[in-house]
Order: C-alpha cells, then sequence, then structure tokens
C-alpha cells in the first residue's frame, strides 16, 4: 500500500492511502470497451458528415437563407475537425489500454513463472 504524507513537513491534509488491484481481463475488457466507443463515434462523425449535403433550398427562400446554408455548413465543419480529434484520441487511448492489459497479463505470466519455480526449488531443498 501506498501512502502520501499530504506535503511538505507539518502537513496537516488527511494522508492519501491507495490499495490497488489490477486484474488484466478487466483492462482487457475495458479497452474492448474504449473500441467500442471508437466505432460509435465514428458513426456519429458519419451522420454529421452526411449533414453537410443537406441543399441550400432546404433553408428556405429569404433574403438569409443563403447565409444560414454557410453558417450550417461552417458549425459542420468545426464539428468534424472535433470529432476528428475526438475519434483519434479515443483510438488511442483503446490502444494504449490494450498495450497496458498485455503488459499486466505478461507481468502476472512472469510471477507466476518465478513463484512456479521458488517452489520448485524449496521442493528440491527441503527433500
Amino acid at each position: 500500500m501506498y501512502q502520501h504524507d499530504g506535503g511538505g513537513g507539518g502537513s496537516t491534509a488527511p494522508k492519501v492511502t491507495s490499495d490497488v488491484t489490477v486484474d488484466p481481463g478487466e483492462i482487457r475488457a475495458f479497452a474492448k470497451f474504449l473500441g467500442e466507443m471508437e466505432t460509435e463515434l465514428k458513426s456519429i462523425r458519419t451522420t454529421v458528415q452526411d449533414g453537410k449535403s443537406v441543399p441550400a433550398k432546404a433553408f428556405g427562400v429569404y433574403h438569409a437563407s443563403e447565409s444560414a446554408a454557410q453558417r450550417h455548413t461552417k458549425v459542420l465543419d468545426e464539428e468534424l475537425t472535433f470529432l476528428d480529434k475526438v475519434v483519434k484520441r479515443m483510438g488511442e487511448v483503446s490502444d494504449g489500454t490494450t498495450q497496458l492489459s498485455k503488459i499486466y497479463t505478461d507481468l502476472a505470466e512472469l510471477n507466476q513463472a518465478n513463484s512456479d519455480a521458488v517452489s520448485a526449488h524449496l521442493k528440491s531443498t527441503a527433500q
């Protein structure tokens, strides 16, 4: 367990404690969820992109119709730029989480192998 003393000497802040366990399977499940969210965000982006094909006449036939259509396109362009960034970041987080689960899985396997080796050694020296 990790304990932080709350800062410099004489701090009256309560101690911060952490009792963390790591389950590689849960990390993999979370990475899968993040991947699904990335797919959902891509779908939303496609829907927004499709909104750009709305014909200018959909904004009516009055003196401000053309500027309304231009504002509509500008807002959608900004939204697409934002969604591109979010989709990219979600992919990075998903990939990083997948890699993290692999690291923990490898570490768990290594620990088990070391434990088995220590147990075998103890058995052989006890005989």
